[in-house]
């Protein structure tokens, strides 16, 4: 079965308060992989390029805590959801 995808929110900066993931300290055979996989049924994509960011993740917003991703595929900084209904919004983009 394929997992259901949600771009995620294409942000201009990082947020002084964010949780930041960047791929610059990973090894470069490493660097396309997603930052983190679980058994779920959606992946978090970028907002720009739809590159994998964190894969089979459940329906699950972060409240109270901006986690940012920077997308090693086209650098573009994108967070992710605080919201159930913008996991929701996120499907239709």
């Amino acid at each position: 079965m394929t997992n259901r995808k949600i771009k995620l929110k294409i942000i201009p900066f990082k947020p002084e308060k964010a949780v930041f993931y960047t791929f610059r300290t990973r090894s470069s055979e490493d660097r396309m992989k997603p930052y983190m996989e679980f058994d779920g049924n959606l992946d978090y994509v970028c907002g720009l390029c739809e590159h994998v960011l964190v894969k089979s993740t459940a329906p699950v917003a972060v409240t109270g805590q901006l986690i940012v991703f920077e997308c090693p595929n086209c650098s573009v900084l994108n967070q992710a959801p605080t919201s159930m209904a913008e996991i929701w919004r996120g499907e239709k983009r």
